[in-house]
């Protein structure tokens, strides 16, 4: 009877503690969400400086058609936004990201996917990230604006 009893309650404490265990673990799912905006908004704010840096250079040198920053030569349109072009004088997105946001990781989520969708003289640029967060860049030669969404697939 003692080792039923004994039984008994290990069975009770395993039961209470995979059920606190649960519910923590259940309870971190939105901090996690928020963790993971958090990192997006600061991503986002990081493009943003990087953007305002290379305009500031810009209009010190008296807006040229190009710049050079640490030993690169960046090509800039009329407003001040570094142009990248690949080989073939088409945007690349992916050379963009590597100008603004070096690092290309949103706190612990990895790139996942570089996708560019053109409209006329507008380009965009989506960068899905493996958190399901997604960095759009919309880009023509006197604008640029940055959003972050949640992409549940």
């Amino acid at each position: 009877m003692i080792e039923n009893r004994a039984s008994a309650r290990l069975i009770l404490w395993g039961t209470f503690v995979a059920a606190v265990l649960v519910a923590l673990l259940e309870s971190l799912a939105p901090l996690q969400k928020e963790l993971d905006d958090t990192g997006a908004s600061l991503a986002k704010n990081w493009m943003l400086d990087s953007v305002n840096r290379y305009r500031s250079i810009w209009l010190m040198k008296g807006e040229p058609d190009s710049i050079e920053v640490d030993g690169s030569i960046l090509l800039m349109t009329d407003a001040g936004l570094v142009l990248p072009l690949d080989d073939s004088e088409q945007f690349d997105c992916d050379s963009w990201l590597t100008i603004h946001y070096p690092q290309r990781k949103i706190m612990r989520a990895n790139l996942s996917e570089i996708k560019l969708i053109t409209k006329g003289d507008e380009y965009l640029c989506m960068y899905r990230y493996s958190s399901q967060q997604l960095v759009l860049v919309t880009f023509n030669a006197n604008h640029l604006q940055i959003d972050v969404e949640n992409s549940a697939r």
